[in-house]
């Protein structure tokens, strides 16, 4: 007899593939809607049609988040990357082979903060909101390719 799973409910839509890939984004402010100077690099644990996982780790002193940037270093304060359910980003995706890269904007759908010693790993979950149709064709494509 199999056992069945209480109160878990699957959201996802479309299954994840595990794929890495370089991820730049920019955080868009919820007020504003103007994007971050900083260019927050990451890379994917896992990919789907609709939306991404990302992983990056940051380093935290007095207070201030440090996240590897495209330039060097970069501090911000913590509390923005502790609640970032809802939040903004604006992603460039670099895919294989020299292909071109995917510009997407994303919604936080959830993160996740784990400490080890003085760097944190983070893991942020990111809905595929809007693409232009280009961009949305080149990773619908490359997402069938790698299945």
């Amino acid at each position: 007899m199999k056992a069945k799973k209480i109160g878990v409910v699957e959201r996802r839509l479309f299954s994840r593939l595990y794929v890495p890939l370089k991820v730049h984004f920019k955080i868009v402010d919820l007020w504003s809607k103007e994007q971050s100077s900083m260019v927050i690099e990451g890379e994917t644990w896992n990919v789907s049609y609709d939306g991404l996982c990302i992983e990056t780790d940051a380093a935290v002193q007095e207070g201030v988040m440090t996240f590897s940037e495209s330039g060097g270093e970069k501090g911000v304060k913590v509390l923005p990357f502790l609640v970032m359910e809802e939040q903004q980003l604006e992603l460039e995706i670099d895919l294989p082979s020299g292909r071109r890269k995917v510009i997407a904007l994303g919604r936080v759908i959830w993160s996740e903060l784990k400490a080890t010693d003085k760097i944190y790993h983070v893991k942020i979950g990111v809905f595929l909101e809007e693409m232009a149709p280009g961009e949305r064709e080149r990773w619908n494509h490359f997402i069938q390719q790698v299945k």
